[in-house]
């Protein structure tokens, strides 16, 4: 009713952000459309288009800081109880001691850490960090409200 998003107030219920949506659209709720995903040209004239607004920012801060890095170059097999699935990093970024891969995750990642445990088991020669909301915080590309720092 006042415009808020369903994965904003889902915590308030203690429900998952579908719950609210399937509640709402039997209820004939009009919906809103989900903003476009965040697009940008990195400073070699890359283009890139990001799933999240927080992808956007660590790509920023990596340009910024003359990072050598790339995004979702590729995906990689997971097995999970016997069925097969994927896994793609968000920021492939090359360091002076080699590859780091980086997922940004944001609220939901609570549902996700299964995959990310399997994908570090199974691929345990590579590195795998997850920029979560706390690692954005600290590392000063959002502020304690989870908007781009200042």
């Amino acid at each position: 009713k006042g415009g808020e998003a369903a994965v904003d107030i889902a915590p308030d219920f203690d429900v998952f952000h579908k719950r609210i949506l399937a509640v709402c659209s039997r209820r004939g709720v009009p919906r809103h459309k989900r903003p476009p995903c965040p697009e940008w040209v990195d400073k070699s004239g890359r283009r890139f288009k990001f799933k999240s607004r927080w992808e956007l920012l660590v790509a920023e801060y990596l340009d910024a800081e003359n990072y050598i890095w790339d995004y979702e170059v590729e995906k990689f097999p997971v097995l999970d109880d016997g069925r097969q699935r994927s896994y793609k990093p968000d920021f492939w970024i090359t360091t002076t001691s080699g590859l780091v891969l980086v997922d940004v995750k944001g609220r939901w990642y609570h549902d996700q850490r299964q995959r990310v445990a399997l994908f570090r088991k199974q691929h345990s020669h590579l590195t795998l960090e997850i920029w979560d909301a706390a690692t954005l915080r600290q590392v000063g590309i959002i502020d304690s409200q989870g908007r781009k720092a200042s």
